[in-house]
C-alpha cells in the first residue's frame, strides 16, 4: 500500500510539473496575449488578466480598467485585433451556419501580415531621431538618452515594408496562424487525403505583387493547404504533386480593373490632386496641425533648448509631422519587439501599459484617440466613403465574387472539398475601397450637418460617434470574408444566402428597404443591418453599383481596349 501510494504522489508530482512547465512556457504566454490583444478578458470564466500575471511573470495592461485597449487605436499600424463591435457576433460565438445550412463557397481579401515601416514613414522616424541625437533630452523623451534605446530595425540595413519576423506579433506567424484558422473552419472545403480530386486541377489562391503581399500569401497557404501545397515536397526523392498555386497580379496601370489593386490602374484617381488620392493626405495634415499642438507644447517645456531649423522662432521645437511619426514608432516597434515589464509610462499617462516601446507611454488616452481619428481621415478621404472614386474601385472586387457566388457549387462524390474558397492578398487600401462600395461604415447623417450621399468627417475636432474607425477595419491581416451559405428548411424548401464578416466579427449588409418590414425599421433606424442576404440580392445590389458609381474606364479615364472588370478570379 505505502509503495503504491508513493508511486502516486511521485507521478501526480511529475504531471504537475509538467503542466507548470508549459503554463510558464512562451506559447502559452502568447496564447494568453494574443487572447488578451483580442479584446478578451476571460474565458470560461478564467480571468486571462489574473493567469497570465501568475504564470508569465508579467501584469500584460493592454488595457486599461476600463477596458481600454491601445490596439484599437493605433490606426493600422499595430496587430491584428478582432472587431469590436461586430452586430450579430464572432467566429467563436455565433458564427456557426445556421440550423439546416452549410457554408459551401468562401471569398476573402486580406491586407498582408504585420510588417514594419513603409520607406517613406521609416525615412521619417530615422530623420527625426537623427535630429535628436545631439541633444540631450529631459523628460518623456529621456529614453534616447545614451544609446538606451534602439531603433527596432537596424537604421544602415533597415527591414522597411517587409514582414515582421520576431515578437508574438510576427507577421510571418500572423499569416500562417490566418491559414490555420480557415483550415479549422472550412475543413470540408479543402481537399482531404482521401479525395479522388484530381492533383493537376490545384487549388488557385491570388496575391498582389508588393514583395510583402507575396510573403503573406505563401505563409497563408503553408497554414491552410500544409508545407508541402507548392509540390515541391519536403525532400529531394518527393514526389508531392501541387494542392494550391500562387498567381501574382501585377500592381500597375497596365491591369486596368482585372486587378486587386485598383488605385494603382485609376490614371484619374492618382492624378487628381483635390478629389483623388491626396484627399486624404490633405485632411491629415488639416487635423495633424490642431492634435500635434499641445503635445509638441508639452514636449518643448521640458527641452526648453530644442528647436525645429525649419519652423519660426517663436513655435514649439517639433513639427506636426514629427509628432505623428513618435506615435508611429509606438505600433510599429510592438510588432517587431512585442512587449515587456522594463519600461513604465510617462507620470499622469491615463492608462497602464508594460510594452517593449517607450513611445506608447509618451502619449496619454485622448491623445492616442486623437491618432486614431487622423489615421481614420487619411483613409477615410483617401479610398473610403469620403472620396468619390472608392465605390468603382471598390465594386470591381465585388462584381467578381457576386458572379461566382449564383453559380452552382463544385461537389466531388466522395466527400472531399471542392475548392470553393477564394483567398486574395492585396493593401489597406484595397479593403478600404470595398468597405466603401459597400456603405457599411458610410458617414453620410452625422452631427456636421452632413447627409444624403455626402460623406464627411470633419478635420477640426474629433466625431466621437463615427461608424469609420480604421483600426478596426484594416488592422494588419485585416480581412473581410464574405461565405455563401446553402440552405435547407425541414420542409425541404432550399435557399443560399451570404453572410458578411470583417476581422472574425460578423457585421452583415446595409439594405436599402426592400421589404415591408425593413421599410418600417427604416422610419424608427437611421441604418439598417441584416445578418445575411440572399444571393440574388446580393448579385442585384453589386450590379446596381454601375449606375450608383459609373463604370471603371470611365470615370478612371483609362485607355480604349483595357480591361475593366476581373478575370482572373476563378477555379
Amino acid at each position: 500500500m505505502l509503495y503504491e501510494a508513493l508511486r502516486f504522489i511521485i507521478h501526480f508530482t511529475s504531471v504537475i510539473t509538467i503542466v507548470q512547465s508549459f503554463l510558464s512556457s512562451d506559447r502559452f504566454c502568447i496564447i494568453l496575449s494574443s487572447r488578451l490583444a483580442s479584446n478578451r478578458s476571460s474565458v470560461y470564466g478564467i480571468p486571462i488578466q489574473s493567469v497570465y500575471q501568475r504564470f508569465c511573470g508579467k501584469n500584460y495592461t493592454l488595457h486599461n480598467r476600463e477596458g481600454w485597449n491601445l490596439f484599437h487605436y493605433l490606426g493600422g499600424n499595430g496587430p491584428w485585433i478582432e472587431k469590436s463591435n461586430a452586430r450579430f457576433g464572432t467566429y467563436e460565438m455565433e458564427g456557426k451556419p445556421p440550423e439546416g445550412c452549410v457554408v459551401d463557397q468562401v471569398h476573402m481579401l486580406s491586407r498582408h501580415a504585420e510588417r514594419y515601416p513603409t520607406k517613406n514613414a521609416g525615412a521619417r522616424h530615422l530623420a527625426l531621431l537623427s535630429r535628436l541625437e545631439s541633444y540631450t533630452l529631459n523628460g518623456s523623451l529621456s529614453f534616447l538618452n545614451n544609446g538606451d534605446w534602439t531603433y527596432f530595425t537596424p537604421p544602415t540595413f533597415p527591414s522597411f515594408e517587409n514582414l515582421t519576423t520576431t515578437s508574438p506579433y510576427a507577421g510571418t506567424l500572423s499569416a500562417f496562424t490566418l491559414g490555420t484558422k480557415l483550415r479549422t473552419r472550412y475543413p470540408h472545403l479543402l481537399p482531404s487525403p482521401s479525395s479522388t480530386q484530381p492533383q493537376d486541377t490545384p487549388i488557385n489562391f491570388w496575391s498582389a505583387s508588393t514583395p510583402r503581399d507575396i510573403e503573406t500569401a505563401l505563409y497563408f497557404a503553408d497554414g491552410l493547404f500544409g508545407r508541402d501545397w507548392s509540390g515541391s515536397g519536403t525532400s529531394p526523392n518527393s514526389t508531392v504533386l501541387p494542392t494550391a498555386r500562387l498567381h501574382i497580379i501585377p500592381e500597375h496601370l497596365s491591369q486596368g480593373g482585372n486587378t486587386l489593386t485598383p488605385g494603382r490602374s485609376c490614371p484619374n484617381y492618382i492624378t487628381d490632386e483635390i478629389r483623388g488620392r491626396d484627399k486624404g493626405y490633405s485632411k491629415l495634415a488639416e487635423w495633424q496641425a490642431v492634435f500635434s499642438k499641445p503635445i509638441a507644447e508639452r514636449l518643448s517645456a521640458e527641452n526648453p533648448g530644442l528647436t525645429d531649423p525649419s519652423a519660426p522662432a517663436s513655435s514649439s521645437g517639433f513639427t506636426p509631422v514629427e509628432i505623428y511619426s513618435m506615435m508611429e514608432m509606438c505600433g510599429f516597434e510592438i510588432l517587431a519587439r512585442g512587449f515587456d515589464s522594463d519600461f513604465e509610462l510617462r507620470p499622469g499617462s491615463n492608462f497602464s501599459s508594460e510594452f517593449s516601446s517607450p513611445w506608447c507611454g509618451l502619449f496619454t488616452r485622448s491623445e492616442w484617440e486623437d491618432f486614431a481619428y487622423a489615421r481614420d481621415l487619411l483613409h477615410f478621404y483617401r479610398a473610403g466613403p469620403g472620396n468619390q472614386f472608392s465605390g468603382v474601385m471598390g465594386s470591381l472586387w465585388l462584381d467578381a465574387v457576386s458572379r461566382l457566388l449564383v453559380q452552382d457549387s463544385k461537389a466531388t462524390k466522395d466527400g472531399g472539398g471542392s475548392g470553393e474558397i477564394y483567398a486574395s492578398f492585396a493593401h489597406d487600401g484595397d479593403i478600404v475601397l470595398v468597405l466603401a462600395a459597400l456603405g457599411v461604415f458610410d458617414e453620410g447623417d452625422n452631427e456636421d450637418g452632413a447627409g444624403g450621399e455626402e460623406q464627411v468627417l470633419p478635420t477640426d475636432h474629433v466625431k466621437r460617434e463615427r461608424n469609420w474607425r480604421t483600426g478596426d477595419l484594416v488592422p494588419m491581416t485585416g480581412r473581410i470574408i464574405i461565405e455563401r451559405l446553402n440552405c435547407r428548411t425541414p420542409h425541404g424548401w432550399r435557399y443560399r444566402d451570404v453572410r458578411l464578416w470583417i476581422n472574425d466579427g460578423w457585421v452583415g449588409w446595409v439594405v436599402d428597404g426592400r421589404t415591408a418590414e425593413e421599410k418600417k425599421r427604416l422610419k424608427r433606424e437611421r441604418r439598417v443591418y441584416i445578418p445575411q442576404m440572399e444571393v440574388g440580392r446580393f448579385r442585384d445590389t453589386v450590379k446596381g453599383m454601375k449606375e450608383k458609381f459609373g463604370r471603371f474606364g470611365e470615370v478612371c479615364g483609362l485607355p480604349g481596349g483595357m480591361e475593366e472588370s476581373i478575370k482572373f478570379l476563378h477555379q
